[in-house]
């Protein structure tokens, strides 16, 4: 049995948030504890958002963050073919193209993934352990990097994703075994822009890479409206800089539901960054293809354990969403 019920399943069952009714009141999103949600193959009541739980997640998280950062060490360290791409002038603009090793098929199925780090932190290099975990599972996959908030502000990043798609696609075409379909992915901030590339401009992302086999999205700002407090809040006006440029790098106003898209969006539970809801309510709006993994007692950077321990229930839950797009 798998571990997470369709979007729509939950909607009947377990009466989840509109986007409507959320935008509606915008108050809703912080009373989430007597909403039940899918963790594993059980329900359980999300934790309340008060001030007191907030800071008990926060506190826990930076308590983790050590060992966090010291498994990404050490997953960075492990073998994989790369291949650095550049597409422009500036430092964080290439793509990481990671190759399966030898010995274990190569799909006709390729990854693009896009790096978290608050539009403010991070590149392909430091999450190429994510390119290992696709190219073992037998994915080629692209590691996009893009030009960083505050000093570049959005659209730069949806742009710097694109291009980055386009110079890696070429590199793999040059090389003779370029993927005929693609999977998009990201963490946190990558995962507002990968949603971006799949729903925002579908002409666009239809010439350039077919339309999405499929989408995962972890610990994702999704919907803009469940993100007007604390770090995220601050981290947005960074990349935005207006409420024009807020408006069009929210990625749940380009979604009607009927793109027909495979989506599976995991989220912490005790994600003290960016609300779960953000998860629940996009994947509400993408439709019946769309799946909600809640992880249990997980944080916001702790997911990056999905892309390490291939035995967590939640990394067992994206490998078997994958096998059978």
């Amino acid at each position: 049995m798998p571990n997470c019920l369709s979007v729509s399943q939950v909607a009947i069952t377990d009466g989840l948030l509109t986007p409507r009714n959320t935008r509606d009141r915008p108050d809703a999103a912080l009373r989430v504890v007597a909403e039940r949600q899918v963790i594993g193959n059980s329900t359980a009541a999300l934790p309340d958002r008060n001030l007191l739980f907030m800071t008990r997640f926060q506190f826990e998280e930076y308590l983790s963050l050590f060992s966090v950062f010291a498994r990404v060490i050490w997953a960075n360290c492990r073998p994989v073919a790369t291949r650095r791409v550049p597409f422009g002038v500036h430092p964080q603009q290439y793509v990481l193209l990671c190759e399966p090793p030898t010995g274990v098929e190569r799909r006709s199925t390729g990854i693009i993934f896009a790096h978290g780090g608050g539009w403010r932190l991070g590149n392909p290099l430091a999450f190429r352990f994510v390119g290992a975990f696709f190219a073992g599972l037998g994915f080629p996959t692209l590691l996009t990097g893009y030009r960083l908030a505050p000093a570049a502000k959005f659209p730069a990043q949806i742009d710097d994703v694109y291009a980055g798609c386009q110079a890696g696609i070429d590199a793999l075409i040059d090389a003779g075994w370029a993927p005929t379909r693609w999977i998009l992915g990201g963490q946190s901030a990558g995962a507002q822009l990968v949603a971006l590339l799949a729903y925002a401009d579908p002409a666009r992302h239809e010439a350039l890479l077919g339309h999405p086999a499929g989408l995962f999205l972890v610990s994702g700002p999704l919907d803009f409206s469940l993100c007007v407090t604390g770090d995220i809040a601050r981290m947005i006006a960074d990349l935005t800089g207006s409420e024009k440029g807020r408006e069009a790098a929210d990625p749940i106003r380009y979604v009607n539901g009927e793109e027909n898209i495979p989506v599976l969006c995991i989220h912490g539970d005790r994600d003290p960054l960016v609300d779960p809801q953000n998860s629940r309510v996009f994947a509400e709006k993408a439709g019946p293809s769309t799946q909600v993994y809640i992880a249990k007692g997980r944080h916001h950077s702790d997911l990056a354990e999905i892309f390490i321990k291939p035995d967590l229930p939640f990394s067992k839950r994206l490998i078997e969403w994958l096998e059978v797009l």
